[in-house]
């Protein structure tokens, strides 16, 4: 009957004749065919497109926001902690977050590489470091961490790094992890050697005497 079906938890994305809508695993129709696009569901909101401009519905096909985003300006994200990122398209510092009711709570001046809010927080970047913005869009703490390959909050810690010669290797950064306060919350003298986020541990060397 449709297109293209992508499922991802139990709903399931549908598309038919350049439209889309969510429907169940059972086959019941809950979002009608009615978008131009629609994004994953997410704190119970989804992303949605109609005549070119971006929106938000919840799962009773309710506009919660108006579509008043033009999408050949701007591009919108999935809510995270009732907040969403939108950013100014082709513009290097132009992301911000909207509320609730679409408002623009924190302003458009952050990069297109900032994240979703965790733990209250968002990753950004500045100045070649990266950074955490609070809701009020204020730095959470002083940074000198240039990298994040985990980015998002988990339980209070994210992993960051600093001193990177590349980007691409493991090695070549110091590794450590931090609180919500930007507190490193190792042992002294010790770094993340390796780890291992889907069985839930890390490795952590010492640097002056190489023990794991």
């Amino acid at each position: 009957k449709y297109s293209n079906i992508s499922c991802k938890n139990d709903t399931c994305k549908l598309q038919e004749n350049s439209k889309t809508g969510y429907g169940s695993l059972h086959g019941k129709l809950i979002i009608p065919l009615d978008y131009d696009e629609l994004g994953f569901i997410n704190e119970k909101k989804i992303k949605a497109l109609k005549d070119g401009k971006w929106g938000y519905i919840n799962l009773k096909n309710e506009w919660i926001i108006e579509p008043k985003f033009d999408s050949e300006k701007f591009e919108v994200y999935d809510f995270s902690e009732d907040l969403a990122k939108v950013c100014i398209v082709e513009k290097e510092n132009g992301c911000g977050y909207i509320d609730l009711k679409g408002n623009m709570l924190i302003p458009q001046i952050y990069d297109i590489y900032s994240g979703d809010f965790h733990d209250g927080l968002a990753k950004t970047q500045l100045k070649e470091k990266i950074a955490y913005i609070n809701k009020s869009g204020k730095i959470a703490f002083p940074s000198d961490y240039n990298y994040s390959s985990e980015g998002d909050f988990k339980n209070g810690i994210t992993q960051v790094s600093k001193n990177c010669k590349q980007f691409d290797d493991y090695g070549v950064c110091e590794h450590y992890l931090i609180n919500t306060k930007g507190q490193n919350i190792l042992p002294k003298d010790c770094i993340v050697e390796r780890s291992f986020p889907e069985e839930n541990y890390t490795v952590i060397r010492n640097l002056k005497t190489g023990n794991k």
